[in-house]
């Protein structure tokens, strides 16, 4: 248990150099989808749909875990 509180404190390193995560397709392909869920979002965005494309956007926020082994989203 020791080691996995030295892996929540080396949070900081995510999307970096030192991300080894980062190489997994998995996480290039969640990546790149959320980027053009983003992109797809803002071209359709007006007054009227704001907090939906909130609500669409902050998801990835909710994913806890990697790969196979990923907790349901709270």
């Amino acid at each position: 248990m020791r080691a996995f509180g030295m892996l929540a404190k080396m949070k900081f390193l995510r999307g970096g150099a030192l991300d080894l995560f980062w190489y997994t397709a998995e996480s290039r392909n969640s990546i790149a989808h959320h980027k053009e869920t983003i992109e797809s979002l803002l071209s359709t965005l007006i007054v009227d749909n704001l907090s939906a494309a909130v609500a669409i956007a902050s998801i990835p926020e909710e994913i806890r875990g990697y790969g196979h082994v990923k907790d349901p989203p709270i």
